[in-house]
């Protein structure tokens, strides 16, 4: 089930989250800070949803390798009926979203773009495994917060379609 610790921390995002420090950054890398000297070019990825992505790269440049800078676009709203909605359609709705990958909350500021009145965004664990009663949590949320639309990742959305139901859950086709 969808542990409880994730049930109480329903996020409704209103605004931008901003990003850590650079400080903060670099201490949460997998690999020791005196290991960027080895890399050859450095890629920036969702600068497009950070304040100090400029910082980060200003940080980098000391090592004196090429920094890129990658983001990521929403391309599809549609379910897997192939039912499309319009990106335009969500401004000023009520969203239900969840994820089930590495940085759940990248997807939420993403979907922040479209302007919605909120999202109430459920950060899940990378490969979560999905069982009936998480897909029912999931509605009952959905319900309780009298939201418009249940958003999810492509990734996320094949792991529900043994779900009798799921053609109420849209997934977000991202470029």
């Amino acid at each position: 089930p969808i542990p409880s610790e994730i049930r109480g921390g329903i996020m409704g995002l209103t605004s931008v989250i901003t990003m850590p420090s650079s400080f903060t950054f670099f201490r949460s890398l997998r690999e020791p800070l005196k290991n960027l000297k080895r890399a050859d070019f450095f890629i920036l990825n969702h600068v497009n949803l950070v304040r100090d992505g400029k910082r980060a790269e200003g940080s980098l440049k000391r090592f004196g390798k090429k920094v890129f800078f990658m983001w990521y676009e929403i391309e599809e709203i549609r379910n897997l009926n192939g039912r499309e909605i319009a990106l335009s359609s969500i401004k000023g709705k009520k969203i239900v979203a969840f994820a089930g990958i590495g940085n759940p909350f990248s997807f939420f500021r993403l979907l922040l773009k479209l302007h919605p009145e909120i999202v109430y965004g459920i950060p899940l664990p990378d490969h979560f495994r999905y069982r009936y009663s998480d897909y029912q949590e999931i509605k009952k949320i959905f319900f309780e917060t009298s939201s418009h639309l249940i958003l999810t990742t492509e990734k996320d959305i094949y792991k529900l379609e043994k779900f009798a139901d799921s053609e109420n859950i849209y997934f977000v086709k991202i470029k």
